[in-house]
């Protein structure tokens, strides 16, 4: 809003459909009475208002709503948050060495912008970074030639055709004289001792035509002009931001800062932000006003650069000898609207890094994933979500190429540690921070514990111990240490995520132990159900036997009482009787030795069983 009007007089609402009549209905009801226009009315008419509504919620249309007030001074507008708001979108920051680079920081973040610098892998919202590493002075044809060439697929991925880039020009000729001023200063620069020994006048002519290292000041200032033909791009002058401290208008100042709240839809009132803006703490504020050019430079000199930097100065709208200090194109930048590249290349498949550990780096969808090479082409765009999530993946490039290093466990534990060492120190705690670094060691380091085990390194290899188990003796043989203890008190292995795995039980080697004690159960099942079916049929048989003889001493006796009376054909019916109890008794035996070969059967393949599975589980974990 500019000069924060009170909330009395005409207001007007621009827009139509459900919102728009929800606000007037409201507001008649309050008795408020709301002036309603479908489109943006003539220029005149904003004038009359002290509050103006907007309901259109597409960013571009509402940008263009909100630029046609540019010239109101006494209004609040109220609209809604679009996807072009300033908490939706980053911000870059474009600026000319020694042009008020630290104006342009203090500005974005009176704006309300945090301060990101160095660009991440996907910018946040409501941040402002520079496009290419930690400093703002990015020469044109540096980003779009040589990092094109040098980025995959044409650098097409990086988020600057999308997003708002503030740039801050200042005359050039008042350039030199800051830079003259400020190059020669020991620690400001690298390259202070190229101008060592060297007055104010051999510096500033040096930085006018200097061929060897910093090229000429036409040069300098030249590469940074491309900047101006973008759509997205929303040039401000050193002249205009400055204001009435630095020598400037603060007319002018918050007309450029009321314009450029306009184009990013950025919330607050524009006295308050320019308050904020010049910052005279500034590690590089020198003076911080304008034209000091004509004071400082010889009266010769300045009609020579007039000549041979004219280009340069009419293609930014700056004289020389002019009767404003404030350029000519300001009014031109400020009314041009914003405009963003409709391709987003971030729903497009990249490939950032090839033949990671034998995987393609691959950016899509605002994450990077790891295809193996094995795989062959994957079209990531292609795969379900199913799919996707057997990929190992991450926020960021860093963050998938350690994951694949250490493992996504061992990853998220040691970012813990730092990150809890990190608030520690913070705290300026007087504990003892040590963060635990995994390392091969002849003494054993306890790292972590988990799940009711210590877990310590050792030698080359990660060991959980029981804790129930008490205190355990590292320092005798690895292998009469094991003998010593349960499988399940002492677990190894070769990395954490195994002996992690180990633990929670879904390693390879647990399951196989579980399988094959399982196997063993079913056996031994088996095996005690045959011993009990054999115990069962040897008694049955044991009294067929008792029986057959009870009855065999029975006709015996009987024979020898009545050998007299009985036929011989009764004698041979008992002699048959008992032939067929005998021959019963023999089936009987037949059917436990059966039984008998049975249980060796059984007992055989557990002795497999049992080979094989050690067999295994040693190949995999080797003492």
């Amino acid at each position: 809003m500019r000069n924060n009007p009170p909330l009395t007089g005409p207001v007007y609402l621009v827009g139509h459909g459900e919102l728009a009549d929800t606000i007037v209905r409201d507001a008649t009801h309050e008795g408020v009475s709301v002036i309603a226009h479908t489109d943006i009315p003539p220029l005149e008419v904003l004038k009359q208002a002290r509050v103006l509504l907007f309901t259109e919620t597409r960013g571009e249309q509402l940008g263009d709503l909100l630029l046609a007030c540019l010239d109101l001074q006494q209004v609040r507008i109220f609209a809604p948050k679009s996807d072009w708001h300033m908490s939706r979108k980053p911000l870059f920051i474009v600026s000319i060495p020694k042009a008020g680079t630290h104006l342009a920081y203090e500005f974005a973040r009176a704006l309300g912008y945090a301060a990101g610098i160095q660009i991440p892998d996907f910018p946040k919202p409501g941040t402002w970074y520079c496009i290419e590493y930690s400093n703002s002075h990015t020469v044109a044809r540096d980003f779009f030639i040589d990092s094109v060439r040098r980025a995959p697929f044409g650098n097409r991925h990086h988020p600057v055709t999308q997003t708002p880039v503030l740039f801050v020009y200042r005359h050039p000729l008042d350039i030199l004289v800051s830079e003259a001023h400020y190059y020669h200063r020991e620690g400001k620069t690298v390259f202070a001792g190229y101008f060592s020994g060297k007055d104010f006048e051999h510096r500033v002519r040096q930085l006018v035509d200097d061929e060897w290292l910093l090229g000429s000041l036409r040069q300098r200032v030249g590469g940074f002009l491309p900047w101006l033909n973008f759509p997205n791009v929303i040039p401000i002058a050193f002249e205009e931001l400055v204001g009435g401290a630095g020598g400037g208008s603060a007319r002018a100042q918050l007309k450029s800062i009321w314009a450029i709240q306009l184009k990013l839809q950025a919330d607050g009132i524009t006295k308050d932000i320019a308050a904020q803006v010049f910052n005279q703490n500034s590690a590089t504020f020198r003076e911080g006003r304008i034209g000091g050019y004509l004071s400082q430079l010889p009266s010769n000199l300045i009609d020579e650069l007039a000549d041979r930097c004219a280009d340069v100065l009419s293609g930014f709208g700056y004289t020389v000898r002019g009767d404003s200090l404030i350029p000519r194109r300001v009014a031109e930048f400020q009314s041009r609207p914003l405009r963003y590249s409709a391709k987003d290349f971030n729903e497009m498949p990249l490939t950032v890094e090839q033949d990671f550990m034998g995987c393609n780096l691959v950016r899509y969808a605002h994450r990077f994933y790891a295809a193996p090479l094995s795989a062959g082409v994957i079209a990531l765009d292609e795969c379900t979500a199913q799919q996707l999530a057997r990929l190992p993946s991450a926020a960021t490039l860093a963050e998938l190429k350690s994951v694949l290093l250490i493992g996504r466990k061992a990853y998220d534990r040691q970012l813990a540690q730092l990150n809890q060492t990190g608030f520690e120190l913070h705290s300026n705690t007087t504990n003892n921070v040590s963060p635990a670094y995994w390392m091969e060691s002849e003494e054993p380091c306890l790292f972590d514990t988990y799940k009711g085990f210590n877990l310590v390194a050792w030698k080359g290899r990660y060991f959980a111990l029981r804790q129930s188990v008490g205190m355990i003796d590292l320092a005798q043989n690895l292998q009469t240490l094991l003998s010593l203890y349960t499988p399940d008190a002492i677990l190894m292995a070769r990395d954490v995520d195994t002996l992690m795995d180990d633990i929670d039980g879904i390693s390879t080697a647990v399951r196989l132990t579980n399988n094959a004690n399982g196997n063993i159960s079913g056996l031994q099942a088996q095996l005690d159900d045959c011993t009990r079916s054999i115990q069962t049929q040897s008694e049955q048989l044991q009294n067929v036997y008792d029986m057959a003889r009870l009855y065999g001493e029975k006709i015996e006796g009987s024979l020898q009482a009545l050998s007299l009376q009985i036929e011989d054909s009764v004698v041979k019916g008992l002699q048959n009787t008992l032939t067929s109890i005998i021959q019963q008794h023999a089936v009987l035996q037949g059917e436990l030795q059966k039984q008998e070969e049975q249980i060796m059967v059984l007992n055989n393949k557990l002795d497999i069983r049992n080979a094989s599975f050690l067999s295994r589980l040693f190949r995999r974990n080797p003492r």
